[in-house]
Parts: structure tokens; C-alpha cells; sequence
């Protein structure tokens, strides 16, 4: 990042110290050329960036998803097994694995609700970086159709075609325009970094809340299996059977 700072310092510096008040036509015209040539290579890059970015950004989410996928599966292995031969105790049990049933149903409801969220949150800025990258590509192709309408219209007076082309330019104050869309495509790339790692970190407190919610309600079942196999005074603790 301090890498496209520093060249968009330059690319500023450059700007203003080569217009063509002051310098000649060639220097003016080869300026020109090098930020148009500057925003496709900034383009080429942040396209990379995002890339890899979003790649990892995908990826993380997997990691964290799973992680809490992992720890209900490792609170499952606690549960209680069958035990044929107490009918109080098989039938305490079925309620109890309905609703823990539901209780895994009810979280992943929530957990999609979470992915979904994480997924849509950086949607308007990657709209944004779309919207300023087609400007972008906007003055690009005006630049090339006013060059070779000034260099159509003299075919045969290379100079007269190059004074044309930068009466364009300094009307349309192509330079300022350009290099204010530079800037705020590399602020909007900067800020949809930050925002992935905000989003990675939501997701995550997301998650860990429905966690904890769902081993609340498993709790709650569980007082509900020792109620039920306790009607007659025995809790599950003792796993005494009634018929004893």
C-alpha cells in the first residue's frame, strides 16, 4: 500500500509540474500517455488485490463456520445413549433428542443469517470501486477518441494535432478529473480491505452468540430429560429404573 501511495504522490507531483503551460508539446503528450497507463496498471492490481482478497475473505469464513460446527459436534458426543432395557428412560430420551433437534435447526437458521450478512456487508463498496472503475475506463476511451479525432482532422501536421489534443485535455480539465478518480478508487480499495476484516470479526461475534444461545437451549432440554425421567422422584443422575 505504501508502494501505490508513493506512486500516486509521484503521479501528482508529475501532473503538476508538466502542464503544458510550461513545458513542451511532446512532454505534455507523453504526460498524458502516462496516466492513462498509471490507472490501467493501478486497475490490473487492485483487480489482483481484490482477488486474493476475496479468496481469503471466503476462505476465513469456512475456518470460523466451522470452528462452532466443530464444538457442536464435540458437545454431541456427551449425549445420553439408549438404554433398552427402561422404556421411561427411552421415551425421556426421544423428547430430549427432539429437542436438540430443533435446537441444531434453530442455530443454523441463525448461522445462515450470520454468513448471509457477512456476505452482503461489503457490497456497496465493491459497488463503488465498480462505479469509480468505470469512469475511470470512461475517460480513458475519451482520451483515445479525442486523440485521433485531432490527429484525423491533420493527418499531415503532427504538431497543429498534438496542440488540438491538449486544448481537449486543458478544457476538460482531464488531468484533475483523472487524477481525483485515481485517488478515490485506491481510498475505496483501502476501505473495502478494512471493511473485510470488520466483517470477518462480526462474523465471528455473530456465530458465537447463536453458540451460545444454542448450548443454552440444549441446557434447558437437559433439565427438561431430568424432569421427565424424575417424575417419580429419581433423576437422571441415578438412572434408576421405576420398574425396580
Amino acid at each position: 500500500m505504501l508502494k501505490k501511495c508513493g506512486l500516486l504522490l509521484t503521479f501528482f507531483a508529475i501532473s503538476r509540474a508538466q502542464l503544458p503551460t510550461s513545458e513542451s508539446l511532446d512532454k505534455t503528450l507523453d504526460m498524458y500517455e502516462h496516466h492513462v497507463n498509471v490507472s490501467l496498471d493501478l486497475e490490473k492490481q487492485d483487480y489482483d488485490k481484490i482477488k486474493a482478497w476475496s479468496e481469503d475473505f471466503q476462505v476465513k469464513m469456512v475456518d470460523i463456520t466451522t470452528r462452532f460446527r466443530m464444538a457442536m459436534i464435540k458437545h454431541q458426543r456427551h449425549y445420553f445413549k439408549p438404554r433398552a432395557a427402561n422404556e421411561r428412560w427411552m421415551y425421556c430420551l426421544d423428547q430430549q433428542r427432539n429437542r436438540t433437534t430443533k435446537s441444531e435447526q434453530v442455530y443454523y437458521l441463525k448461522e445462515n443469517m450470520c454468513l448471509k450478512q457477512a456476505s452482503s456487508s461489503d457490497e456497496q463498496k465493491r459497488d463503488a470501486i465498480s462505479q469509480v472503475g468505470r469512469e475511470i475506463r470512461k475517460w480513458r476511451r475519451s482520451y483515445r477518441y479525442l486523440n485521433n479525432l485531432c490527429y484525423t482532422n491533420n493527418p499531415d501536421n503532427i504538431e497543429k494535432a498534438g496542440v488540438c489534443f491538449i486544448q481537449y485535455m486543458e478544457r476538460d480539465r482531464y488531468i484533475y478529473a483523472f487524477q481525483r478518480l485515481i485517488n478515490l478508487r485506491i481510498v475505496l480499495v483501502d476501505e473495502l480491505y478494512k471493511s473485510m476484516q470488520i466483517t470477518l470479526d462480526n462474523l465471528e461475534r455473530c456465530l458465537n452468540t447463536q453458540f451460545s444461545k444454542y448450548l443454552e437451549r440444549v441446557r434447558n432440554t437437559m433439565e427438561v430429560l431430568n424432569s421427565c425421567y424424575g417424575v417419580d422422584g429419581v433423576g437422571i443422575s441415578g438412572f434408576k429404573d421405576k420398574n425396580k
